[in-house]
């Protein structure tokens, strides 16, 4: 998956457009029941987005996966099918 990716998002600018008011501030707004995934050898970053989400949708659920990355279903599928399976 990694190899066959060209890497334009690295080389091109962004065509997407922020929303306003930005998505951040009504995640209170989500109704559908929501699990957040998120590995536990992710990049800081990706973490702290996962912490954000589950903080702010109302009933949201935070799973961490144990010894993965940043690509679970790559990574840890025998962990990451129940949880999507619940």
């Amino acid at each position: 998956m990694l190899r066959d990716y060209s890497g334009w998002h690295w080389r091109n600018d962004n065509p997407a457009r922020n929303l306003d008011p930005p998505v951040a501030t009504r995640l209170a707004e989500v109704r559908a029941p929501t699990t957040v995934l998120v590995g536990e050898r992710d990049l800081p970053y990706n973490v702290a987005v996962a912490e954000t989400l589950a903080q702010g949708i109302p009933a949201a659920r935070l799973v961490r996966v144990a010894g993965a990355g940043h690509m679970l279903g790559m990574e840890s599928p025998a962990a990451l099918a129940p949880v999507l399976a619940a």
